[in-house]
């Protein structure tokens, strides 16, 4: 409110002081004077505009980095939840290929997230509590995934 008044106080005292000098002013410069005096009174009151805008784009731009730093957490919530479907589903295909039970295997990825849009896996890591042929698991996963993979078998926990 405050900012208001000394406005428009500035905004009176610029036209009276305009008006009074091309009062006082020769009739040959009265032209000048008003035109002068005219665009002083123009650029005050786009003053406000002006700084309006600029706080306008302090906003976006405040906005555009907030999106921006929200934007990785929603990435590696995704990559998350991609991250388990695929340990599940890998536990699945190592459970209904080797009839093992399910609940006795774990599934650990490495993904490969140099480019976010094409999620790689880089290496896999499997736990097995229950008898099984380890290097015959390494090599079906290997070959059904492209990439390295370590099964290790924990003895003396098996039923």
């Amino acid at each position: 409110m405050e900012a208001l008044k000394s406005y428009l106080l500035t905004a009176m005292l610029a036209a009276l002081i305009s008006s009074l000098l091309s009062r006082l002013a020769d009739t040959r410069f009265r032209g000048w004077i008003r035109y002068v005096a005219g665009l002083a009174i123009l650029l005050m009151l786009t003053a406000p505009l002006i700084s309006l805008a600029d706080e306008l784009t302090d906003s976006l731009s405040e906005l555009d980095s907030y999106k921006e730093e929200q934007q990785p957490a929603a990435q590696e919530k995704v990559v998350g939840e991609i991250g388990k479907t695929m340990s599940v589903q890998i536990g699945d295909m190592v459970s209904q290929r080797f009839g093992l039970q399910r609940d006795r295997i774990r599934v650990k990825l490495t993904l490969d997230l140099a480019d976010i849009s094409a999620i790689e896996i880089y290496r896999v890591e499997i736990s097995i509590r229950s008898d099984c042929d380890k290097d015959e698991i390494e090599r079906y996963i290997s070959e059904a995934l492209g990439c390295p993979v370590k099964v290790t078998v924990i003895k003396g926990e098996a039923e």
